[in-house]
């Protein structure tokens, strides 16, 4: 990114004048926003577009909270490829999409099975758990 775009060759004499020289400036910061926020559009509704990219931005800061919360010997785990009864975590880095629901929805349920147990196997695993009687 070290070339100026060319469509903004007909303001560069002005720009010059108003804020100095480009030297010590990039387009880079802007060039990376819009490359993120092309990324998060398919996800999210259209006609709140807006909206959409804030509460997404709102889940990926709760996302990066909850990781740096858990404990340092579960995000070095590395990934397996068998999931196990006893070990239902997921990495940080393993995203199951869902799809869009609204708010007054109760639940989403992925459609993924990448991740899946059995329920009878998780019941019978924490049969003794209080909270599941």
């Amino acid at each position: 990114m070290s070339t100026i775009k060319l469509h903004g060759l007909g303001d560069y004499a002005e720009t010059i004048r108003e804020h100095g020289t480009t030297d010590n400036s990039s387009t880079q910061i802007g060039e990376l926003a819009h490359r993120r926020v092309k990324r998060i559009f398919p996800v999210i509704q259209k006609s709140q577009f807006t909206l959409g990219i804030a509460k997404y931005e709102q889940r990926q800061r709760i996302l990066q909270k909850m990781h740096q919360r858990a404990p340092k010997s579960s995000r070095k785990r590395r990934r397996s490829t068998v999931n196990t009864v006893d070990t239902p975590w997921l990495q940080f880095d393993d995203v199951e999409e869902l799809p869009e629901g609204s708010p007054d929805q109760h639940h989403i349920i992925a459609m993924d099975v990448r991740h899946g147990i059995t329920i009878s196997e998780w019941l019978s695993e924490y049969k003794d758990d209080p909270a599941i009687k």
